[in-house]
Formats: C-alpha cells, structure tokens, sequence
C-alpha cells in the first residue's frame, strides 16, 4: 500500500510513473492470470506512454491484442483503477517495430506456440496438386478460399469426402500454407480429428477449455482433417459440436475432410449432423487412369531416375487405389533400379513388377465385395448376412448383389447363398430395385464408385 501511494504521488505525465504503475498492474495479474497463459500472452507487453488519463500498452500483433482485449481488458483496466483512479481509460496498440505479422512466420508461430492447431507439411502446396476431372472441383474451391479467404462467403461450411490417400489433407494443409504466405491477416489453422481430441482431453484435464474453445474461436478459416476420427467419442463429439456451431454464429470458415459421407457419420448429435449434411459437400470421385498417368508424369518431373511414357501408363493401370500408391510405386522402382544398377528399360520394369510390385489386380470374390461394403457403411458382416431388414441393410445387400453381378462370374444361385442362404429370386429382386435407384441417385452412384476403388478394379 506504501508503494503504491508513492507511486500516486508522482507527476501522471511522468514516463518512469507509468512503468512503475504498469510493472505494479503486471505483478497483480500474477495473482489472477495462470503462470502459463501469463507467459503466452503478456510476456512481451510494454508500457507506451500515459497521458490525459489513458493508459497505453503494447503487443507483438493483431492476434494477441484481440486476444487481451476479448478476455482481460476489464481485468487489466480493473487492476489499473485500483492504482490510480484517475486513469480510467486503457488503450492496446501493436508495436510495429516488433510486429510479429510483418516476419514471414506470422500467425504460425502464435500457434506452435500454443500447440493447438497440427503441424504442417511443407511439400503440401496447391503447385504440388495435380488436378484432374476426380477432383477438380474440390481443388477450385479450395484455392479460391485460400486466395479470397474471408472475403469468399459462398458458404460457410465445406465438407470434402473420398476413398483415403485421394488428397484431402493435401488440400486442406494447401490452403493453410497459401494463406501463411500470402496473407498475414487472415487466421487458418489445421487440426487433425486426433489432434482434436488430444486438444480436448488435455483442456479438460487442466480447465482450459475456454481458452481452447477461445483460440479456435478466434480464428478465421477452421479446417480439420479425417472428422470420422470422433465417431463414438460423445464427449469429443459435444465439444466439437460447441466449436463448430459458435465458428458458423461468427461468420468463420470451416471446411472439413473425412473419409466417409456426411449422412453415414455415426454422430450423436443429429444437429451437427444435420448441419454436415446440409453443408456444401464435395466428393472426390472416380480414381481414373488419365488422372493416375498425370501424377505419374509429375512425380517422374521430379524423380532422380526419368522413366518414359510408355512405362508410367503401365504403371497407371496397373496401381488404382490412390495418390499414396502411386507415389510410392514410383519411389520404389526408382530405389529398385538405382540399387540394382538396372536401366529402367521396359523388359526390367516388367520384371520388377511381376516380382516385387503391389498392384491392384486381385481375385474378387463375394466375401470380399461383402466386406468393403460393410467398412464403407460401418456396419457387421453378421448383420447384413442376417434376416434383419432395416433400410441400411437393405441397400448394403442390393449393393453386395449389385458388384457381384458386375464383378464376378458368379450365378445368382451362388450369389444368394452367399448373403445369407437366400433365394436367386432375391437377387434379382435386389438388382432390379438397386438399378432403378441408382440410376436416380448420383450420390448412391458415387458411394458405389468409392466401394469399387477400394476393391481397387
């Protein structure tokens, strides 16, 4: 108290008084503010200069002094009143000379500082994504978020699907990247699904979750990757469906990528799943040989070892599961002749590729068509095969008997014994009802097409 009425006693013009005062404001806010939110967020305020009853601080950039002044400006304005009273004003500027934003790290380092948001590859970059008919419209969308960022307001939420390895996460860090780079005011950050829940448990385990809830709340552009992750997590599933709904309540962009379609989420929260659903959904299609034979002749561009043409289109049609594959095809035969110290003539590829390589040339069976129907709808192999007839099962049979017809040389007979000992006259009743629906539903068509990659044929 002796201190303090020292320090009221001083001229209020007097520069030494107003660091004093703010020094005095600073250790106060130690008995308030956590040790490590103290740190992050108050470390590198400065007292600028008092006058006419305002008291002036600053910060390294935009983002903290939102932060301060949406969470403790009342505080700090409190703890300044205490001192002197007649200072009843605060005002936060940012210090330019040491302004964060104008360095090439920006908003990326505010949030590794954090530890909120993931990590970024920087190879992801929307000049490594090879475009094709598949996936065209996923990457428009996605480079014109990331080149308009707030000010495209098409939509405010984006759900992007397809089979795995087909590029979403490239996408998504893309954006990330493109907007660190070329825009230091727009706030992004990328969160993986199991980040997510990372980000939750510990929030919860040291009652942080409003300063979570807070930062992502804070930013402009929420993108997070592989969303299925949180299925039958309830407690993850609530908490996102907080943050998601108070992003949309503020304008802010999300887009989301997964794995499986919005309507076959196994979410509990049917608001949220209304809301993804309803969302602007863009589904990555058809996995098909120009568009394989395109990243083939991109990764050769860059590739130690040049192959010609005619081998990168066998290698095409002989790898149609996904980018990953490919790439990784590639890098392999690359390893193989290198090590070898083989020509990559087209005798010695035909050899590495009937000894060594994965292709996608399998026997399919009905077993196997029954199994990827029952991952990609999340169902049990016992429940299809069972006399249960609720609509999804229903569908999951037509569709086994669909691909079985179209895939396999199997009779109907056969077809039906195996989904479950029923009768031929049930396939075909199954077929005749599933190509009329197919044939009106683009979506269904879609969903088909994805199971029917994942058999890789």
């Amino acid at each position: 108290m002796e201190h303090i009425n020292r320090l009221i006693s001083k001229s209020h013009i007097s520069e030494k008084y107003g660091e004093e005062l703010w020094g005095v404001v600073f250790s106060n806010l130690k008995n308030i503010v956590k040790a490590d939110q103290l740190d992050v967020w108050f470390s590198k305020v400065k007292f600028v200069k008092l006058e006419k009853g305002t008291i002036t601080i600053s910060v390294q950039n935009n983002f903290i002094r939102e932060w301060i002044i949406n969470n403790y400006f009342l505080i700090i304005k409190k703890e300044v009143y205490k001192i002197d009273q007649q200072i009843n004003k605060l005002s936060i500027i940012v210090d330019e000379e040491n302004n964060i934003d104008s360095s090439e790290s920006v908003n990326r380092n505010v949030f590794l500082v954090q530890d909120v948001f993931s990590k970024l590859n920087p190879k992801y970059i929307f000049e490594n994504y090879v475009v094709g008919d598949a996936n065209f419209l996923a990457y428009k969308i996605c480079y014109d978020i990331a080149s308009k960022s707030t000010s495209y307001k098409h939509s405010n939420i984006y759900y992007i699907h397809s089979h795995v390895g087909m590029g979403k996460t490239h996408l998504l860090q893309s954006i990330s990247n493109h907007i660190l780079s070329n825009n230091k005011k727009t706030k992004v950050g990328y969160l993986s699904a199991e980040k997510f829940m990372h980000n939750f448990v510990n929030a919860v385990k040291n009652n942080t979750l409003f300063e979570l809830r807070s930062l992502i709340n804070n930013i402009d552009i929420f993108l997070i990757d592989d969303i299925q992750f949180i299925c039958g997590k309830e407690s993850t599933q609530k908490e996102f469906s907080l943050i998601l709904n108070s992003l949309i309540e503020l304008g802010k962009i999300v887009i989301i990528a997964s794995s499986i379609a919005p309507h076959l989420l196994e979410l509990s929260n049917l608001k949220t799943k209304s809301l993804l659903i309803s969302s602007n959904t863009i589904h990555i299609g058809n996995f098909d040989q120009p568009l394989r034979l395109k990243i083939l002749e991109f990764y050769n561009s860059k590739n130690g070892v040049k192959f010609e043409k005619e081998i990168l289109h066998l290698i095409s049609e002989k790898v149609t599961t996904n980018v990953r594959e490919l790439e990784a095809s590639l890098n392999n035969l690359s390893t193989y002749l290198t090590v070898s110290s083989q020509e990559p003539s087209l005798d010695n590829i035909l050899l590495y590729i009937q000894n060594y390589m994965k292709t996608s040339e399998k026997i399919v069976t009905i077993d196997y068509i029954t199994k990827a129907v029952a991952k990609y709808y999340r169902l049990s192999k016992p429940d299809i095969l069972s006399k249960k007839r609720n609509q999804k099962l229903v569908i999951a049979r037509q569709i086994i008997s669909f691909l079985a017809k179209e895939l396999t040389s199997k009779s109907l007979k056969v077809i039906g014994n195996k989904l479950g000992d029923r009768d031929h006259s049930t396939v075909l009743y199954y077929l005749g009802k599933f190509n009329k629906k197919i044939s009106n539903n683009p979506e269904l068509k879609k969903e088909v097409e994805v199971i029917k990659n994942s058999l890789a044929v």
